[in-house]
């Protein structure tokens, strides 16, 4: 028992002395609706779409030298709603908001194995207002609000358990794009400003049943995107690309250090007619670069990742629906001098979605 208080106090130590990220929806290569892409893609038309996705996550660690492996399992049900209202000739207001349900499991393959798991709910509401110029300029102002209910995550092996009680977060930001439209091209950027949410987290074992109140920082950064779309061959194809400054806030150290430095996100897609323009192919590739400040902080969401997306719509078939499929991967394979670790993620998904006035 001497032992295992050891290695609880160990652990708890080195939790203090790291900075993990906390950020709302991590897996962000699955977020295919970003503000760029609205802004670039929908028309001034009364519209809206609901979809659904499930995604299966399967995340390994291998430690080389100690020998040790840890797996993680995600499973991710989504909800996503979005309408589209004219209010004028001019003016046009957009609601939006993904619903996960997500349970989360990290298990350790040798002795002695501690099992740790999960299960919470989160939404990201997005409202928008859209003012369309003579000039065809579209300026949208408008606001992302995060919401993520208390949970907690619990810890078990043999000897004792623990338990981290995170406390609900409600926090929001405002943002700002401008797409100019042309006949066959278009173009534009979007700004979003970094927030930061503090919540309660207690910790608490079974050890010496004791308990720990602690700050955890929810941390949402500046994005700042440019982004193009251009009609080609009766297809259309879209472009963002994406700065995070992820370094600006969230968890630190003792010495002020962060948890993640900035990095850059990719999404390229497309929107292709098949069988005669009955189908349309939308397939959409989104790639994260490395964004973990030091080793004591890397995390499956902070390597480097990416997320292809298919879908076929059945629009032009008469029926207002579409389907795909979804691939994600990543990897760090750079040697880690501290833990010399290897992390891998692999991914499947499907959605099922419904649009009307599109």
């Amino acid at each position: 028992m001497k032992r295992t208080s050891i290695a609880y106090s160990l652990l708890t130590t080195v939790l203090l002395l790291s900075a993990e990220a906390a950020r709302a929806f991590p897996y962000e290569v699955l977020q295919t609706d970003s503000l760029a892409k609205e802004s670039a893609t929908l028309k001034h038309t009364n519209q809206g779409q609901i979809k659904t996705r499930v995604v299966v996550l399967d995340g390994e660690i291998t430690t080389v030298g100690t020998e040790t492996t840890i797996y993680t399992h995600v499973l991710i049900n989504e909800a996503r709603i979005m309408q589209q209202i004219m209010l004028g000739s001019n003016l046009t207001l957009r609601a939006s908001s993904p619903f996960y349900f997500i349970y989360e499991k990290e298990e350790g393959k040798d002795a002695p194995r501690i099992v740790s798991d999960a299960t919470w709910v989160e939404a990201q509401p997005r409202l928008d207002l859209v003012y369309a110029t003579a000039n065809n300029l579209d300026i949208t102002l408008g606001a992302d609000a995060f919401y993520v209910r208390n949970y907690d995550y619990t810890s078990k092996a043999v000897s004792f358990s623990s338990k981290d009680a995170y406390h609900s977060a409600f926090f929001a930001r405002p943002h700002l794009s401008v797409a100019k439209h042309g006949s066959n091209f278009d173009a534009g950027f979007a700004y979003q400003v970094g927030v930061e949410k503090n919540r309660s987290l207690t910790k608490s074992n079974t050890i010496d049943n004791s308990s720990l109140q602690l700050n955890d920082v929810l941390y949402e950064p500046t994005v700042v995107s440019i982004f193009m779309r251009k009609d080609l061959a009766n297809s259309s194809f879209y472009g963002e690309f994406a700065a995070i400054e992820a370094s600006g806030g969230g968890n630190k150290t003792s010495t002020g250090a962060t948890s993640e430095e900035d990095y850059f996100r990719f999404t390229l897609g497309g929107a292709i007619p098949l069988a005669s323009k009955s189908l349309v192919f939308e397939p959409t590739l989104i790639y994260k670069s490395l964004s973990y400040a030091d080793n004591r902080n890397v995390t499956l969401p902070t390597i480097p990742s990416f997320a292809l997306h298919l879908d076929l719509n059945f629009d032009n078939a008469g029926l207002p629906v579409f389907l795909g499929a979804i691939l994600v991967r990543g990897t760090d394979g750079q040697s880690l001098t501290e833990f010399n670790a290897k992390y891998k993620l692999v991914g499947y998904g499907a959605v099922l979605g419904l649009n009307w006035g599109f």
